[in-house]
């Protein structure tokens, strides 16, 4: 005899297939198995008794009889306190400390430190001052530069404006020679108050005897550039014998420069 459901050979009285596990009847006529739920024996036919169905089991959800009240799922549920978040106060508190901590360091190290600083500076700058102003007092005597430096920058002062005389003495004459001797006039007067201020700086330079020569020949090339446009200025006016009185403090001029440089180079030499 086997089991309907799995086709296990069954055991005699064997009410639950224990290879399946499905539970075993036997027909009450000729002893055929069958399982729950089938209503003819499938060996002679005969009806087979079936079990009563069982009871349904309750439902989880039971319908309260008064459906007014309410119930435990109704009820209110307590409030739960939101938990507090303090780390933006936490952040704040460091923030306020750093800051009050960086304004202490610059109140108390940064601007004393610069204040010294500056006091320092301007402390150097007075000093620097006073060196300036002692080494041009030591340079000045009877109102006469005398410095060895001080002299020999002078010098190369004046000879730079010499040159820029004779350039503007040698376009007069130019314009003159173009035909045009009035527009040469008004220059020619501007020439000469420079010649005259260049003369009476160069008077107030002293020294030790090696910028002497030097001195001396520049001041009488200062002296021809003046008889120059002097004699210009009498042409234009009239005067015959200014051109004539000009063109030989030219010549002289030129004579005495070509030494002049040489001696020039010599004491620049000498005091460089």
């Amino acid at each position: 005899m086997k089991c309907p459901v799995c086709g296990r050979e069954l055991y005699k009285d064997e009410h639950f297939c224990m290879g399946c596990g499905a539970k075993i009847n036997h027909c009450p006529k000729c002893g055929a198995p069958y399982t729950v739920g089938t209503r003819f024996c499938m060996a002679c036919g005969t009806a087979l008794p079936q079990e009563a169905p069982a009871p349904p089991t309750a439902p989880r959800n039971v319908q309260r009889e008064n459906p007014s009240q309410p119930g435990p799922a109704d009820m209110p549920r307590p409030a739960v306190p939101a938990k507090k978040n303090h780390t933006p106060l936490i952040i704040l508190a460091v923030l306020l400390v750093l800051a009050g901590g960086g304004f202490g360091y610059y109140q108390g190290v940064v601007i004393p430190r610069r204040h010294a600083a500056a006091v320092e500076e301007a402390k150097k700058a007075s000093d620097g001052e006073n060196q300036k102003k002692e080494k041009a007092a030591d340079g000045q005597k009877g109102g006469k530069t005398t410095d060895k430096e001080a002299v020999r920058q002078k010098i190369g002062d004046l000879v730079k404006r010499k040159n820029d005389f004779d350039s503007r003495l040698s376009k007069a004459a130019d314009t003159i020679n173009g035909g045009k001797p009035l527009d040469a006039k008004k220059p020619l007067e501007d020439l000469n108050r420079d010649i005259d201020k260049a003369r009476e700086e160069l008077k107030n330079v002293g020294g030790s005897d090696a910028s002497k020569q030097v001195r001396s020949e520049l001041m009488t090339l200062l002296d021809y550039e003046r008889q120059r446009s002097d004699g210009m200025l009498r042409g234009i006016s009239g005067d015959g014998n200014g051109y004539k009185t000009g063109g030989d403090a030219y010549d002289k001029y030129h004579e005495l420069d070509s030494k002049f440089q040489q001696h020039l180079m010599d004491y620049l030499a000498k005091n460089s």
